[in-house]
């Protein structure tokens, strides 16, 4: 939560300190200050702990690069260090944070109680494969089980994903998650609510969601190589030119600075998370659920789709690029 409210006061003074710079008021510099500890703080403080396990990591750059670009009077670019990458890492949490709650979208899905055959009410969880339950037309059906007697038209859109409802007849299966319309239907339990087929797709989502795409663990490697180079490459432009020529230890030290702040790869090493938590993000607004960056990273590599369900691909008219 803190470092939602550190990001949102970076965003908020970063985007202020232009509007000050326009207008030429003379605290504008103050500003960028704010944006720059509000930013600067959390990855800091992570670059501390990576250090403390022995890491060298984009956290340490990007602090090392901010305060380099501070040292050489440059509180703009200082700031926009922090700030870019703060921002980065804000939208990976929004990211996870929109796939968790189409997840949760899916457990709302279902009651919380089950209608007894026998009369009375039953908490889902404590319902037993064989017992018989009543699904009234409207009902939100709780758990997966066998149509014993009735029959109704069941929207099995949530799971299936197919959009027009299937009718259901006693010996046909339904699932936890789908939606009864119209008729009376008794459905005797084959599921506990923990292994129905919904809990086995949110858990499946949930596994999905923790993996990595290929090409983040790539980028990844490729900092964990790039930044002690760009470290070590510093650290020589600062010490040798001074201590084998006799060069001014200042301006050495200025151009290392320089370097570092030219070498930081926030865009880099930040752009599969982004890319990520963006493409996850605006599918669930559309009512699509991914369980991953992983399935996205493959679904680019796909140059043909076929559809043989009846009804999603009537209206269609368009060209995969």
């Amino acid at each position: 939560m803190w470092k939602r409210l550190l990001t949102g006061l970076a965003t908020a003074a970063f985007m202020a300190g232009f509007v000050a710079l326009a207008v030429e008021w003379p605290f504008a510099g103050w500003l960028f200050v704010v944006s720059l500890v509000a930013g600067g703080v959390p990855v800091a403080l992570a670059a501390l702990r990576d250090l403390s396990r022995r890491k060298i990591t984009i956290n340490l750059l990007v602090t090392v690069a901010a305060v380099g670009a501070l040292y050489l009077g440059q509180i703009i670019e200082a700031a926009a260090v922090m700030f870019f990458f703060a921002l980065a890492e804000a939208f990976e949490v929004f990211g996870e944070a929109r796939s968790r709650k189409a997840v949760s979208a899916l457990l709302d899905r279902t009651p919380e109680t089950a209608q007894l055959q026998e009369g009375g009410e039953m908490p889902i969880d404590r319902v037993r494969p064989g017992t018989v339950v009543v699904i009234r037309p409207g009902d939100t059906i709780g758990l997966d089980g066998v149509v014993v007697a009735g029959q109704s038209s069941v929207d099995e859109a949530a799971i299936t994903g197919e959009s027009v409802p299937k009718e259901k007849f006693p010996g046909e299966t339904v699932f936890a998650g789908t939606l009864n319309q119209n008729g009376y239907l008794e459905v005797e339990v084959t599921h506990e609510a923990g292994s129905s087929v919904l809990a086995r797709i949110i858990t499946l989502v949930e596994q999905a969601q923790k993996s990595r795409p290929p090409m983040q663990d790539f980028l990844d490697r490729f900092a964990s190589y790039y930044i002690p180079a760009a470290v070590g490459a510093a650290v020589l432009i600062a010490v040798v030119p001074p201590l084998v020529g006799g060069q001014p230890f200042g301006a050495w030290v200025t151009r290392a600075l320089i370097l570092l702040v030219l070498a930081c790869p926030d865009a880099l090493v930040v752009s599969a998370p982004v890319a990520v938590a963006a493409a996850i993000g605006g599918a669930s607004k559309k009512g699509l659920l991914i369980k991953g960056g992983r399935y996205l990273e493959v679904l680019s590599k796909v140059g043909v789709f076929a559809f043989d369900k009846t009804g999603l691909g009537e209206q269609w008219n368009s060209r995969w690029r």
